[in-house]
């Protein structure tokens, strides 16, 4: 049961990161030609990415420590 519910977050989180990049992308980016505020949420946007995807990488190192069953 570890192994499925650690690939279900790691999933989740992946949705996620995406769904935050599509953010980033087509709202936070125009922000930053129409006012100053694009910028600083494109910062901490970014921020949160690099957080989920350290958080991607560390359920993927569990997963290759756990059985599959």
């Amino acid at each position: 049961m570890p192994y499925q519910a650690i690939l279900l977050a790691k999933v989740g989180f992946v949705g996620l990161l995406v769904a935050l990049a599509v953010v980033n992308r087509y709202v936070f980016v125009p922000q930053i030609q129409t006012n100053g505020r694009g910028i600083e949420k494109l910062r901490n946007g970014t921020i949160a990415e690099v957080v989920l995807s350290a958080a991607i990488i560390a359920f993927v190192s569990l997963l290759g420590s756990l059985p599959p069953s």
